[in-house]
């Protein structure tokens, strides 16, 4: 009988702090979760979670997965949060406060490699970090896929460093849930297993590198030799009994999702080979079918390449292991059929996850939504994540000196994932969780490093008063000198005083310094200082962008949301129907610029709610309604055709938008901006301030009617 394990008072401390972590990250996402309007894709989310929980029957009756909503799997979850809970706004965000709190104890399992203090700084850093906390609370499965992804990252580890089989068992899991979570999951599955593809590769270099180059011969001989011998190679590890870890993980990542990449070759509808043909792979028009499914000739076609690559991948993995391949296959398939068939109440759902998922986004990508430059989100990061990203900058020279396996990894994955979203078309804010996952746990694993390695007992006052001087009075001095024409204006001579104050410190810091001879120290408390203060701005950061500016898009990473103005509406129609007990209000929606959202979500109960496309006739046969909701482009018609029945109508903002002058930045543009103070000002102004965007918003307006019948009384003003 095994003795069980003593746990020692640090690790109690350890738990004691990650339980702390996780309830403050509970509550900082938790708190007035339900104050911010739905956005337009939190709605249509929310609005098909909700028709799993209306229907009675088998769970999943009423949703069916459609590859534009991305997975089904946050769908099923927050539909069974909807039956044991109720549905509303609250609800409809719970599932993304629980995984975002969860991502924050996750570090935990990974302290063998962060060390102790690297994990509880992971932690820290995920769980205030502006982008994790914002997209926390809000219904999309980006925290969702975050989750998954650093879980799937520790079984990985765990296996290349104890070879436990269950690690793979455990990956397996993952890996469904990844892919019935988001089409992310390509992305993610691409970078990881191309970095194992490397491990093999540099495993076998030498004796590669010896067939490919034993004779004389040019470069596209020799070019054929090498990957004649490593493809040889790898035949030759699969089958060997004894293999590399890494090999294994390599090849499982491919026997599981290799019929799952099938639509890839939907591609060759485009070229010569089949363009010819009228056959579809892919469809780039929705119809009968939805966007990038095979209809007619090319279903047939599409059928046979999903079977020849089942066929391929059991084949690999009977080769490789049998006994774990089927072990690892059933439970990969069992999770991925029970999603993507709606637990089997959907099975043409098996069809368009297995094809369309990946083929949706393939013929997407000319679409390039948002229409982002392709330096987006090097401006989000600096904009929000200034912390992680200035950490990974010395983490990254300090691992890549150090040859550390693990370091490099975490560096690969977190230049390979920004690449990977910057090249791909589609730019949206929320993607930055993928983005700065990695660079987080790059960070914090080297803050882990750095914390470890100073003697803090060695450390007297004089020495600590100087090594917090000086970056701070650096920081001061150099905001001082930026807004010097404010400081002249606002305190006139006073403001030299305050210029000179500053210079002087640094000079006296310095000094103390010298004569000290402090050495590297210095630079590894003052770094850990000035991490420290712009850990506390990040808090500050995600405050703001979570809750004081919530719903208002001054904030970049808010992008385009639901005005405020929407949910003053819909709480005026729920009290009016409530306090007169009359039945529902019959309320007419104009469709245009896709209007219904997020207002079917929000009239889900209202059964009198009618949505058109605009036109003079549809208008008149919504005339008899209690509410007409108009879009601000057919306000002039509308006041025509409404006079004398209905109240002028009011405006009220349907959705605005972050002002984006960013999009035209040129070479030229970005020279100059780097040598102009007032652009130096500007910048530092709306990073500290918020300020110069308030004024500048976009909007999409709405102008709602009140029936003169049903509100003979209604006062201007009434919404607000």
């Amino acid at each position: 009988m095994k003795l069980k394990q003593n746990i020692t008072a640090a690790d109690y401390r350890l738990l004691f702090c990650f339980g702390t972590l996780f309830i403050l990250a509970f509550i900082f996402r938790f708190w007035d979760l339900d104050q911010r309007a739905m956005h337009h894709d939190e709605s249509l989310h929310a609005l098909y979670s909700w028709y799993i929980d209306v229907n009675e029957g088998f769970f999943g009756n009423g949703y069916k997965h459609d590859p534009m909503m991305h997975g089904p799997l946050q769908m099923e979850l927050t539909g069974l949060i909807f039956k044991i809970f109720g549905d509303n706004d609250y609800t409809a965000r719970i599932l993304y406060v629980l995984c975002g709190s969860v991502l924050v104890v996750i570090p935990y399992f990974l302290r063998s490699r962060l060390t102790d203090g690297g994990a509880v700084i992971a932690a820290l850093m995920l769980a205030f970090s502006p982008t994790m906390v914002y997209f926390s609370r809000f219904a999309r499965n980006d925290i969702l896929v975050a989750l998954l992804t650093l879980s799937l990252v520790i079984c990985i580890w765990r296996y290349m460093d104890e070879g436990r089989k269950k690690y793979l068992y455990y990956s397996s899991a993952l890996l469904a849930l990844l892919f019935t979570a988001k089409e992310t999951a390509y992305i993610i599955t691409a970078i990881f297993g191309f970095y194992f593809f490397m491990l093999v590769s540099f495993e076998n270099v030498d004796s590669v590198k010896k067939f490919a180059f034993s004779s004389k011969s040019n470069v596209i001989i020799a070019i054929y030799r090498f990957i004649l011998a490593l493809c040889a190679k790898f035949y030759k590890a699969v089958k060997s009994k004894y293999k590399s870890r890494s090999l294994d993980l390599i090849i499982l990542f491919i026997c599981l999702s290799l019929p799952l990449w099938t639509a890839i070759f939907g591609l060759i509808q485009f070229t010569p080979i089949l363009n010819w043909s009228g056959l579809v792979l892919i469809s780039p028009v929705g119809g009968n079918n939805f966007v990038g499914a095979p209809y007619a000739g090319g279903l047939v076609i599409a059928t046979g390449f999903v079977l020849f690559t089942i066929w391929i991948a059991s084949r690999l993995g009977i080769l490789w292991d049998k006994k774990i391949w089927w072990r690892c296959a059933l439970l990969f398939f069992f999770i991925w059929v029970l999603c993507f068939s709606s637990f089997f109440t959907n099975l043409g759902g098996i069809g368009s996850g297995v094809w369309s998922s990946l083929g949706y986004w393939l013929v997407q990508q000319e679409e390039a939504r948002g229409g982002q430059p392709w330096y987006y989100y090097l401006i989000l990061i600096n904009l929000y994540e200034l912390l992680p990203i200035l950490i990974s900058v010395p983490a990254t020279i300090f691992f890549l000196k150090r040859r550390d396996k693990f370091g490099i990894f975490l560096i690969y994955w977190s230049i390979s994932t920004l690449l990977a979203y910057t090249i791909a078309s589609e730019k949206m804010p929320w993607l930055l969780v993928n983005i700065i996952l990695p660079v987080i746990i790059l960070s914090a694993r080297y803050m882990g490093l750095l914390v470890g390695a100073i003697k803090f007992n060695q450390l007297y006052s004089m020495k600590i008063v100087s090594y917090a001087l000086l970056p701070c009075s650096l920081i001061t001095f150099l905001l001082a000198t930026i807004f010097y024409g404010d400081l002249i204006a606002t305190y006139k001579v006073a403001g030299l005083f305050i210029l000179g104050f500053f210079l002087i410190l640094i000079i006296g810091t310095t000094s103390i310094i010298i004569k000290y001879k402090l050495e590297l120290r210095l630079f590894k408390f003052g770094f850990i200082l000035i991490t420290i203060i712009l850990f506390v701005f990040s808090i500050y950061n995600s405050w703001r962008v979570s809750f004081k500016y919530q719903d208002t898009p001054v904030e970049m990473m808010i992008y385009t949301q639901t005005s405020p103005d929407i949910t003053k509406l819909v709480k005026f129609i729920n009290g009016f129907e409530e306090s007169n007990g009359k039945g529902s209000i019959n309320i007419g929606i104009d469709s245009t610029s896709g209007f219904t959202w997020p207002w079917s979500w929000y009239m889900r109960n209202n059964r009198n709610t009618r949505y058109i496309p605009y036109t003079q006739s549809n208008l008149v046969t919504i005339s008899d309604s209690d509410i007409i909701l108009v879009h601000s482009r057919n306000k002039n018609e509308a006041d025509e055709l409404l006079k004398g029945t209905f109240h002028p109508g009011l405006l009220v903002k349907h959705r605005w938008w972050f002002p984006e002058g960013y999009r035209d930045m040129t070479l030229n543009k970005f020279v100059h901006s780097t040598v102009s103070i007032d652009t130096w000002r500007w910048i530092l102004r709306y990073f500290l301030f918020r300020d110069g965007v308030a004024e500048r918003l976009g909007s999409e307006n709405a102008y709602v009617y009140y029936s003169l019948e049903r509100f003979p009384e209604l006062q201007y003003g009434l919404i607000e």
